[in-house]
């Protein structure tokens, strides 16, 4: 049987391309037929990852004196002000990235030549055109 495709893509996210490979017919539900995608509150852990991804890149841009008007740590921060539990996953959030900074694991982006943040790249793999924004 031969599925229609409502919205035809022109690339795919290593996030679709990823659920391609689990699962196909779920890649065709989300992406290709049209169904809407429900959108899910960010559980406590995956909310305290996008947290220490902000002050990490916060503490990053400060020291190598970047600006960039698209990564602020207010708007890192927004989704997340928005959860009953926000107050305590921001403060654990700081505290690992402070342990996380003073340990040294950011010396690298510190002292790298370049260092870019969400770049958006885009690659052939196999044929298949994916487009994402690669953290740093």
């Amino acid at each position: 049987m031969k599925l229609p495709i409502i919205k035809p893509r022109t690339y795919i996210s290593p996030s679709a391309f990823q659920t391609w490979l689990n699962c196909e017919q779920q890649f065709y539900f989300y992406y290709l037929a049209g169904y809407p995608f429900i959108e899910r509150k960010q559980n406590f852990t995956a909310a305290l990852g996008t947290a220490f991804d902000a002050f990490l890149k916060d503490y990053i841009m400060k020291k190598r004196g970047m600006s960039l008007h698209n990564i602020t740590i207010e708007n890192s921060l927004k989704e997340i002000r928005k959860l009953e539990e926000s107050d305590i996953i921001i403060a654990k959030a700081r505290k690992i990235a402070k342990q996380y900074i003073d340990a040294g694991f950011c010396k690298p982006f510190l002292e790298a030549r370049e260092v870019h943040l969400e770049s958006e790249r885009y690659i052939l793999h196999g044929g298949i055109p994916i487009l994402g924004i690669i953290d740093m």
